[in-house]
């Protein structure tokens, strides 16, 4: 018996509405014939859902929004991220109305954290030229694909007002600062600059024992001198004293600075010079340096008579016999200190920090890590109370009961004193030594609290103390302290 249906002539019956039944006997035939079918109904299915969801969108409650008010809305989400260029492109990627005003407001796209090249130039195209807020602080460990990234960025230089910069590879930092270079002086907008190497693992500051990478001729900071904020933290570019000296003659806008100084000690000879670099505009300095030598070299080859905040990290004594007051002595006569408003930080690698507070409240903190092989001591803090005798708050990190007393000078000026992490036992030296009898606000922090209290009552006028992540803190301490006529805040 025989039928039409076999295997070389298979009967494919479709069935659409409007649509009559359609017989192919021929497989070949079938498929060029359905294939028009198919993409008809495929199209009708499109249209459909795209009125859907035109309908959707015009029942939306935001839908009537004129476009200006819905850019300024987007505008608002965008401030409220931290101006994240990811917001940015998050909303313009809701639908083809959001897309259109989001990629139409170039305010949206002038802070860019660079990720990678499609997503960089997408975001510059939609910055239309403003000015801009330009990150590469997240390749530090992904910079292979910088090869890829800062082609199409360096055309956009011109643009770029503030720039965050962390790198591992010295070549690309010259590719980045040779762009920098190369832009017009009429055309530069930059005016700060954070410009960081990623070291893995410790880094100490011995200049001498790295391969200095080649500054771009000419220098970066030839061009620069409308610059108001540099963050300069690539040691193996700043590899020579010269080249730290030359970098500060021609930034005279500063307004806050933070570098690395190579160690004097490892480039020869240090020779005073006769003039100093005026920095008449400068009120933020923090440098990172190799030595109180070479501190004490920093600040007396400049001029900042409004300095109001000075820090100074990983300092270390290299055996220069030079003292925390004499690094610091150049700026004696600076009339902010009169004023006191100034901060002051001086840190080494764990021997000892000094910090300030603003608003007219001088501060010294002071910070020793305890060593098995080498007793606490703080003996870079001798007199230096004589050299800014206006200091109020003195603060210990890490006081041992067995610190031998220093002589920081007159003491009478001080009025709050700050411990962290002590014993109890240095507290009672202090206030059984009759130095601090000015003292009327205690703070104790991450202190053990099992001993008696007689140590924070050896200080005769204390009216306030305030007790911040203690141990063995207990209400009966607190009873004791509040009977003694004490302000107690914990």
């Amino acid at each position: 018996m025989s039928s039409h249906l076999d295997n070389n002539k298979p009967e494919i019956i479709l069935l659409s509405t409007g649509m009559d039944t359609i017989r192919y006997y021929n497989s070949k035939e079938v498929c060029e014939r359905l294939d028009p079918h198919v993409d008809n109904i495929e199209k009708t299915f499109t249209a459909q859902l795209q009125h859907i969801r035109n309908t959707q969108n015009q029942l939306s409650p935001i839908y009537p929004l004129p476009e200006e008010i819905l850019s300024l809305i987007f505008k608002e989400i965008w401030e409220k991220s931290k101006k994240h260029s990811r917001t940015a492109l998050t909303l313009s990627h809701v639908c083809r109305r959001w897309r259109t005003v989001a990629c139409g407001n170039a305010t949206l796209w002038s802070n860019i954290q660079v990720t990678d090249g499609k997503f960089a130039t997408s975001c510059l195209t939609n910055s239309k030229k403003i000015t801009l807020t330009l990150s590469l602080m997240d390749m530090a460990r992904k910079e292979q694909d910088l090869d890829v990234i800062l082609p199409p960025i360096t055309p956009h230089y011109a643009q770029v007002q503030e720039l965050d910069v962390k790198l591992v590879s010295d070549n690309h930092i010259r590719q980045l600062l040779a762009g920098l270079a190369e832009v017009e002086l009429n055309s530069q907008q930059l005016r700060r600059l954070h410009l960081e190497q990623n070291i893995v693992g410790a880094l100490r500051f011995e200049l001498g024992a790295f391969m200095h990478a080649r500054i771009p001729e000419p220098p970066f900071w030839y061009r620069m001198g409308e610059f108001t904020n540099l963050d300069f933290i690539f040691p193996l570019l700043m590899g020579e004293t010269s080249n730290c000296v030359d970098m500060l003659k021609h930034l005279p806008k500063l307004l806050t600075l933070k570098f690395v100084v190579p160690s004097i000690g490892h480039h020869g000879v240090y020779t005073p010079r006769s003039v100093s670099i005026p920095l008449l505009r400068l009120q933020q300095l923090h440098f990172i340096s190799a030595s109180l030598q070479d501190t004490k070299h920093l600040l007396e080859s400049i001029s900042t008579p409004q300095l109001t905040h000075l820090k100074v990290e990983n300092v270390r004594d290299s055996g220069s016999n030079c003292t925390l007051p004499e690094a610091l002595v150049s700026l004696r006569d600076c009339p902010l200190f009169e004023a006191d408003v100034f901060e002051l930080s001086v840190k080494t690698n764990g021997e000892f920090l000094i910090e300030g507070l603003k608003d007219s409240i001088s501060f010294i903190d002071v910070e020793r890590k305890i060593r098995s092989t080498d007793p606490p001591s703080f003996h870079y803090l001798e007199g230096i109370l004589e050299l800014f005798p206006s200091l109020q708050t003195i603060c210990f990190y890490g006081g041992d009961p067995q610190v031998p007393d220093i002589d920081l000078g007159p003491t009478a000026s001080i009025s709050n004193l700050v411990l962290r992490g002590c014993d109890l036992g240095f507290l009672s030296r202090l206030g059984d030594s009759g130095r601090f009898v000015g003292v009327t606000r205690l703070h104790l922090n991450t202190m053990d609290m099992q001993y008696d209290t007689d140590a924070i009552l050896s200080f005769p006028n204390l009216t306030e103390v305030t007790l911040n992540d203690c141990h063995s803190l207990n209400d009966h301490v607190v009873e004791v302290l509040t009977d003694a006529g004490l302000k107690v805040i914990s």
